[in-house]
Formats: C-alpha cells, structure tokens, sequence
C-alpha cells in the first residue's frame, strides 16, 4: 500500500497509507480539515436573512406568537428553569417547519467558492494523492477532479451548515406585526365574560361580579369612582337600596336588593392604584359600556410587532407604548365596542397567558372594530422586573 504525502502551499506535511483514489482522497479531506474549515468560515452564507418583502403571513407569524407566549408562561411558571426549553427556541422551531429558509443558497455559495484559489489548492493537492494512490502519472491527476470535487462539496457544505447561525428571528422586518389582545388574568373567554340584567348590555345593566371588577381593575378605575360617574352622566344610583313599592313580584324586589348590594360591596372593595394612569376617561368609559351590547370581556387590543414580542425578555414585564384600543370584546360572536386608549404609559403585562392572539382565534379585531393598523400599532419596551430569571441566551436552532 503506497504512502501518500500530502502538502498544501508549503505548509504541514502529511502522511498516509491509501490503496486507491477514493480512501486517498477521504484520508486527505481528513488531514486537510484546517483548512477546509477556513475556506468554509470564509464562504458560509446564511439560510435565513432579511429579504426585500416580507415571507411572513399574519396567520402564521400568529401561531408563533400563541407558542411562544404558551412556552414564555411556562418557563416563568417553572420551578427548575433548566428543564424547561428557551421561549425563543420554541418560536424558532415553529418558524423553521412553517418557513421558508433558502436551502439553494449554500450550494451556490460553493459554486462559487470552486473559483477561489484556496478551494483550487485544496482540490489540486487531493487529486495528486488520488493519483497517487493509484499509482498513476502525475500529469494524470486531474482525472481525479470529479471524485475530488464531490467529496470536498460534502465536506464543505457540511461545515457551512454548521457556521450558519442565522435563524428564522432574522428574517423578521419591523413591520411585521399580529393582532393580539391582552385580556387581564385570560383564563377563558365563557369564564370571564361580563354578564347583565337586561337584555342590552350596558353601565347600568352590567352585572357587578368578578369579571366586571376585573374591567375596573384594568382600566384603573375604583367601584366608588365608577358609581360616581355612572350617577353623573346617567342619573342612576346604583348602590341605592330600592324600593319594594316599585316592583310587582316579590322576587324582582329581592333580586334588586341584592343588585344593590353587590354594587355596595364592589363600591367597598374595587380601589384604583394611585401610581398608575387610568387607561380611559370617564366618557370614554360609559361609551365602551354602552355600546357593547351583548357584553364581552376585558381587553387591550393592539397590532404587536411580531421581532420585539418574541426577544422579549419575561424576567421582565411587557410594557406596550403607543397606540391600541380599549375594547369589551367578545370573540366568539364577534360584537363588541371598543375606545383609543387614553394613557401614556401604555399597558404593562405580567403574564405571558394573557395574550390571547386574536388573528387566530374567532372573531378578529379589525372584522368587528374595523380600525386601521396604525391606530392599533404598539411599541414593545422592558418594564418591571419580575423575578424570574432570564432564559438562557441562545439562538435557537441552527438549519
């Protein structure tokens, strides 16, 4: 078996026993991984990067997002954080299945990588030991270049591949935006819709329960102030024990009088927090509640730039700036009413959970609302710390 010698621009020798082209040939590409490596950090392309025009629809960016926030809760929720999988990795798989990544690119680039001189040392070098191996002429070597070329494509691709560290994040533009509403505490839509005793709902009719509180809680508004606005703009007392005098079934008075005293009871236990704004003014208010008729549930609805969202860091709070509505929403049957928000600071979310990716699910916004996007368009900022610890930073899945 004759022993090959295999020397590349004067550098470091190498020495081999090979008894045909074909084991020279793998033997040399091993020997020669140095520089293979640095032909290919020089050539590598990457497979995902920011084209002219968006390769994202709004239906697909949105089944991202619903994982990322599913996995971004449950990584905040964990007790061992290591064991739960990075928020962004989990947004990237589904990018990878559901994009489309350039996969021609790196065989182009190899194509033109054969024209360098680096990549014709290399190959000229394999093919003499191909020959000699076989015991063939020197001059001869070039027969060899076929066998040569297939094997340093192999080689090279590969190592490509592994440089590459883009990911499907990269070919997001700033544009790229999904309609998405924030219900405080979302658990459910049926769980958590406001109800009312009249046929309309309304801000007289609505039912003081939980979920009604939990309206006045989001907007920042006490049950006393609420009351209040409702007996100025309305005439109506809500909290006043009623009289049996005006009811002709016994019952009806009782279910009055016990209206009455939950009002009494929300007015006694709902209070506003100083420190923030209230996200709507009291005309703004009595207009959402009197114009979604059917009821609904809490929300802040907005466009959310679909890059920021997902390299949101959930060791801290969300903090949505800008633009958005205040809506009483009701997906499932599409009705509901919706106001601008009139607050500054925005809206601050704490819980991944509560996004609830409207261009998905039911109704959207814009079919019942019919706002425009620039209207609806946020910008994604840090906000309080949360106490969880930052998922670890790593890019996500290398393809």
């Amino acid at each position: 078996m004759p022993t090959i010698e295999l020397q590349l621009n004067g550098g470091e020798k190498h020495e081999f026993e090979a008894a045909a082209a074909e084991e020279a040939i793998s033997k040399g590409v091993a020997a020669l991984g140095g520089a293979l490596d640095a032909l290919a950090k020089e050539w590598a392309p990457e497979r995902w990067y920011l084209d002219r025009g968006s390769q994202w629809d709004e239906k697909t960016l949105g089944q991202v997002l619903e994982k990322f926030f599913e996995a971004s809760q449950t990584y905040v929720d964990a007790e061992d954080k290591e064991s739960e999988d990075n928020p962004k990795w989990v947004a990237t798989d589904v990018m990878s299945e559901r994009g489309d990544g350039d996969d021609e690119h790196i065989y182009s680039a190899f194509q033109s990588m054969k024209g360098s001189s680096g990549y014709k040392a290399v190959r000229k070098a394999l093919c003499a030991a191909a020959a000699a191996a076989e015991g063939d002429d020197p001059a001869h070597a070039h027969r060899y270049g076929s066998e040569v070329d297939d094997a340093l494509r192999d080689a090279l691709i590969e190592r490509m591949g592994d440089l590459d560290e883009s990911t499907p994040l990269d070919t997001l533009h700033d544009n790229d935006d999904v309609e998405v509403c924030v219900i405080p505490g979302y658990r459910c839509i049926d769980d958590q819709f406001m109800s009312h005793t009249d046929v309309v709902f309304s801000s007289t009719t609505v039912i003081p329960d939980e979920n009604f509180a939990a309206l006045l809680k989001f907007v920042n508004w006490s049950g006393s102030e609420y009351a209040a606005l409702v007996k100025e703009k309305c005439g109506v007392d809500l909290t006043a024990e009623p009289d049996p005098e005006d009811f002709d079934r016994e019952y009806r008075y009782n279910s009055a009088k016990q209206l009455a005293n939950q009002w009494r009871g929300l007015v006694a236990t709902v209070d506003s927090d100083p420190e923030r704004d209230k996200l709507v003014g009291g005309d703004s208010l009595i207009e959402l509640m009197d114009n979604a008729s059917y009821g609904g549930v809490p929300a802040f609805v907005c466009r959310i730039p679909a890059k920021a969202a997902l390299e949101h860091d959930w060791s801290h709070a969300m903090k949505l700036t800008g633009r958005g509505w205040i809506a009483i929403h009701d997906p499932i049957n599409g009705s509901g009413h919706s106001v601008n928000i009139e607050s500054k600071g925005g809206v601050t979310v704490t819980r991944p959970a509560d996004f609830y990716v409207s261009a998905i699910r039911g109704y959207s916004i814009e079919s019942i609302y019919g706002p425009d996007h620039r209207s609806m368009r946020v910008d994604v900022e840090k906000g309080p710390a949360l106490g969880a610890e930052p998922a670890p930073d790593a890019a996500g899945p290398r393809m």
